[in-house]
């Protein structure tokens, strides 16, 4: 009885009203207007619903006010209440599998899922998310519905499995402590960087040179201060990336064994190295895996320390608050390599990390429902319509998402007009940066690939270039064994 009632409730609440015709066969999609979900709710599942819903006060993205009125205009369009939900298991490894176990089971109580666009491969590779390229082809207007630039992020394959209105901002670079800059370099280079930066003689060598001229003073000092804070392999992250180099590419090709990645290195170690014996030391790192920003940053300790421009508005981070940092930041893109272009044609600011996207599940695939019954259950292709009237593009486009990324996260926070410029020349400089992409990369041990990478900046016995051809063959390994790819071209030994 209960399973016949479940039917028909399915079959009442899916149903889609068709206009009375002389018998013509309309085709197999509804004509949107006719799509009723017969009130149900439309459930996108989120990691914070309160700063991703934009009803609410918590909101934290883009365009609530306009954000809000599709929601209202989709609720009216589709006869549904569209809910964000919080996930129940935890951030990374066990979301995804909670993603894939759901989906094993047939589970369809959420139609949208936030996820991190490195999360893509291992959901795609094994059948949880629906492939919306056939969608993206054909139900939307690329030039008023669509951010070309987000594809790197969310192909696979040849497939495209991530849709969405946000516009990728780099968000990566140095803060640093504008007070103890002021403090010891005077006034009127508190925000020195910056002023490099933005006079184009933010490089290497004058990295190296503001570094010795700290440091000279941390060691003169009865407390433990730091020139640079933070882990090395996020260092070598986007210091790779600034001197025009990525570690893996969205063909999952790798592309760190070179003479220029491996320079990378050992400009790194060379900072880290320049610690005086029983001084403090020049770099503080941490072996607490969980930290991406060590506690010696917020209290006023180190001058340097790599991060995103989110960073300020967190209370775990250095949201300026009683019980936080007391103290001005600034921003500082990372220094030019010296395999960059004049033209900073091929500086990027790494997007190590992936992006926010949203994604469907594969229980929901049209594929899947019967023949001819296409019209009674409710699949990824009205999922993807209702998702896509849901979203907001600016008419004005990228110039007027910028202008508000730059407010929101430089203006409000940053400590000099300097840092907010220096930001703003770098807001379209991302690259794609697959590393993450391949699932135990960012596993918190040495044996991962992350922990490898900080390993052959901080560990006094390593050569960097044996460093690199050990990880060339865990990495090659890991994406043949995970997604059968293998690669085309040699370590380049």
């Amino acid at each position: 009885m209960k399973k016949f009632l479940w039917v028909f409730l399915i079959l009442l609440t899916f149903s889609f009203v068709t206009a009375c015709g002389g018998g013509d066969d309309n085709g197999d999609d509804p004509k949107e207007k006719d799509i009723d979900l017969g009130g149900q709710d439309f459930v996108i599942m989120v990691d914070t619903p309160n700063r991703q819903d934009p009803r609410t006060d918590e909101y934290e993205r883009m365009y609530q006010q306009q954000k809000a009125q599709k929601i209202a205009e989709v609720e009216a369009k589709y006869n549904c209440r569209v809910v964000f939900s919080p996930y129940t298991s935890s951030w990374g490894q066990d979301r995804r599998n909670q993603l894939k176990e759901d989906n094993l089971a047939g589970k369809k109580e959420v139609h949208v899922f936030e996820v991190n666009s490195s999360w893509i491969p291992f959901l795609a590779e094994n059948g949880v998310i629906s492939d919306l390229k056939p969608y993206i082809d054909t139900l939307i207007d690329k030039e008023t519905q669509y951010w070309i630039e987000k594809e790197g992020y969310t192909q696979f394959k040849g497939g495209i499995y991530g849709y969405d209105d946000m516009l990728n901002m780099a968000e990566s670079g140095i803060f640093y402590n504008i007070d103890l800059l002021a403090e010891v370099l005077g006034e009127e280079n508190k925000d020195l960087p910056s002023q490099l930066w933005l006079e184009g003689q933010w490089t290497w060598a004058k990295f190296e040179e503001l570094v010795d001229q700290l440091y000279s003073w941390v060691v003169q000092q009865n407390e433990p201060y730091h020139v640079l804070g933070g882990m090395g392999y996020n260092w070598a992250y986007h210091m790779a990336a600034a001197n025009g180099l990525r570690y893996v590419n969205n063909d999952f090709q790798i592309e760190f064994m070179n003479d220029d990645m491996i320079e990378t290195f050992e400009y790194l170690r060379r900072l880290y190295n320049k610690t005086v014996v029983s001084k403090s030391p020049v770099w503080q790192t941490t072996t607490n895996w969980s930290l991406t920003a060590i506690p010696e940053f917020s209290a006023g300790k180190v001058f340097f320390h790599d991060g995103e421009s989110w960073y300020l508005s967190m209370q775990n981070r250095w949201l300026r608050t009683d019980q936080n940092r007391d103290f001005d930041i600034g921003f500082v893109p990372f220094p030019v390599g010296p395999n960059v272009e004049e033209d900073l044609s091929n500086y990027y600011i790494s997007c190590i990390t992936g992006q926010a996207t949203y994604v469907i599940s594969s229980a929901f695939e049209k594929d899947r429902i019967p023949k001819g019954y296409e019209h009674v259950y409710l699949h990824d292709e009205t999922i993807f319509k209702i998702w896509r009237d849901l979203q907001y593009f600016s008419p004005v486009g990228r110039e007027s998402y910028a202008n508000q990324f730059i407010t929101r996260r430089a203006v409000s926070y940053y400590g000099s007009e300097s840092s907010v410029e220096a930001h703003r020349s770098i807001i379209n400089k991302l690259n794609v940066e697959y590393f993450y992409y391949i699932e135990g990369m960012d596993n918190h041990d040495y044996a991962s690939g992350m922990g490898q990478l900080g390993l052959a900046v901080t560990d006094s016995g390593m050569d960097p270039r044996t460093a690199l051809q050990s990880l060339y063959v865990h990495v090659a390994t890991q994406i043949f064994d995970q997604f059968g790819i293998e690669q085309q071209e040699a370590t380049g030994q």
